[in-house]
């Protein structure tokens, strides 16, 4: 995918009615490409099992006990769904915060600018979409996982201390709203 290919992508949040089947279809369709080994290795670890699980995990648990969570899918423009991440935005009624719990590119589409166009536009579509200002951004990265650190990194998050012997935490600020008035005090997704 080249530069002018990033232009046409757009975010989204998930219809898990029918893209779940999409995103574990992946786990058939590049069952031997050495992307899908490091999705799981460096971002899902020994928590899923495959994709399927990462998403019935992801989407039937964890968003019922987050703050305002999300799964936000990246589509291009053959509305194939070509990276996802699952985020959570929290603090909203002081200084909202979004964290990016996983984002992952599909295998074969890896390495063509996708988490990063990702990355770089998130805080904006979830500004859009929930009327809100984030305040900051922040993930916990694996330690082993190089590329993504070194994405983060690009983006402009700055590295924290250590989370746990595995993980690091980076952060990135922007500007927050002065006043929280303007903070919705309900969930912008769900």
């Amino acid at each position: 995918m080249e530069n002018k290919n990033l232009n046409k992508l757009k975010l989204g949040l998930i219809d898990p009615n029918i893209e779940r089947a999409e995103i574990s279809a992946w786990d058939y369709i590049f069952k031997n490409q050495n992307g899908l080994k490091k999705i799981y290795k460096n971002i899902l670890g020994k928590r899923f099992k495959n994709l399927t699980d990462f998403i019935n995990q992801v989407y039937c648990s964890y968003l019922q006990k987050s703050d305002f969570p999300a799964i936000v899918t990246c589509k291009n423009d053959s509305d194939e769904i070509v990276g996802l991440s699952a985020i959570t935005l929290y603090d909203v009624s002081t200084s909202p915060k979004l964290t990016v719990k996983y984002i992952l590119t599909r295998p074969d589409k890896q390495h063509m600018g996708i988490a990063n166009f990702m990355l770089s536009h998130l805080s904006e579509f979830i500004e859009k979409l929930s009327a809100t200002k984030i305040s900051s951004i922040n993930a916990n990265v694996s330690i082993k996982n190089k590329e993504g650190l070194n994405l983060f990194s690009k983006c402009g998050f700055c590295k924290g201390q250590n989370f746990g012997k595995d993980y690091v935490f980076v952060e990135k600020n922007n500007l927050a709203l002065e006043s929280d008035s303007d903070y919705p005090k309900f969930s912008p997704f769900i």
